[in-house]
């Protein structure tokens, strides 16, 4: 354990000479090795960038880390993290949501009220389009369920595997549903509408939870 100091000290010497640990930390550790060529003056911050042809809407990170999605209001665009190479292209005119399902491998686009599901490494269409008067959604954090709330109010499950809905809607409010968000175990959905409501669903049962904020 008395050795182990070395360790820290000897990391130094690789610091790029104008980074905040170099200029902070090397006065007071003279006594190491010095390295005379190879260094950089600061952290490569920039791995890529992309001119892109419109302004991006929204710019989302896979779960994985693996893909970058960026939007416009007709289409998205997927990139490698990694490299910045171009993965595929989504065309979905009038976009207006967008989003990763938990375990990243699907894409939802929510453009016009229609609802449709993407394969996020070929760019395939999933099945038939969820709903056609949908105006939010959220996946499920075990990515088994897909809630979406309409331009009526109306509360409605979507199971993922059999892409069927479970049950009848259910009238969430009056005014349109907006915004929709589970809770990180999945057990309530909340729900937020154009008439400045929000509610708190228990997943489970279907029913609300106390009164509307």
């Amino acid at each position: 354990m008395a050795s182990a100091p070395h360790i820290y000290v000897s990391a130094l010497s690789w610091l790029p000479n104008r980074s905040f640990l170099a200029t902070n930390m090397l006065p007071a550790h003279m006594t190491r090795t010095v390295i005379t060529e190879g260094r950089q003056a600061f952290w490569d911050a920039v791995l890529w960038s992309k001119s892109l042809q419109s302004v991006p809407y929204s710019v989302i990170v896979s779960p994985d880390g693996q893909q970058i999605m960026t939007s416009t209001s007709s289409r998205v665009y997927l990139w490698s993290s990694g490299t910045g190479k171009e993965i595929g292209i989504l065309d979905v005119s009038g976009l207006r949501r967008l989003a990763y399902s938990p375990d990243g491998r699907r894409i939802a686009t929510l453009a016009s009220g229609v609802l449709r599901m993407w394969y996020s490494v070929t760019c395939e269409v999933v099945g038939n389009p969820i709903g056609t008067d949908s105006m939010s959604f959220a996946f499920s954090p075990d990515n088994k369920w897909l809630a979406t709330g309409s331009h009526t109010g109306k509360l409605q499950i979507w199971d993922l595997e059999t892409e069927s809905v479970v049950g009848e809607p259910i009238l969430a409010d009056t005014n349109p549903i907006r915004a929709l968000s589970f809770s990180p175990n999945g057990d309530f959905l909340a729900t937020g509408s154009w008439g400045s409501s929000v509610r708190l669903w228990d997943f489970k049962t279907g029913r609300a939870i106390g009164e509307l904020i």
